[in-house]
């Protein structure tokens, strides 16, 4: 599955860590991208951590991919159970938990037991 910048926008949006020009009707993907990289950078000069610069900027050159969406291996054992590889970072930096409905209905045992361990 893939997940756009505007949804790590939209969730920077609703929590007050950003805000979109006053009267702007649409923005840009680049306004997106700038808002997303500001973001991780201002969280890397406020911590002090021994791997946050590595960190960063592993997050930061997943910028370029927010327009056709991060890639996000989602499991099937519970709503959290997922693995975005190389985009971790960027959900990690943010505080973005990720959380999916792939799940299999929990009346099914049979198919409860095929999904058991594997993902999308």
């Amino acid at each position: 599955r893939r997940v756009h910048g505007v949804a790590v926008c939209n969730v920077l949006l609703l929590r007050g860590r950003a805000r979109i020009p006053r009267g702007a009707s649409r923005v840009s993907l680049r306004f997106v991208a700038n808002l997303v990289s500001d973001r991780l950078l201002e969280r890397g000069e406020r911590e002090d951590e021994a791997n946050l610069a590595y960190n960063v900027n592993d997050a930061l050159s997943c910028m370029p991919s927010l327009q056709n969406g991060l890639d996000v291996n989602v499991r099937f054992q519970s709503i959290d159970d997922c693995d975005a590889g190389t985009a971790q970072p960027v959900f990690d930096l943010l505080g973005v938990r990720l959380v999916h409905g792939w799940l299999a209905d929990p009346g099914d045992a049979a198919l409860a037991a095929v999904l058991s361990g594997r993902g999308y």
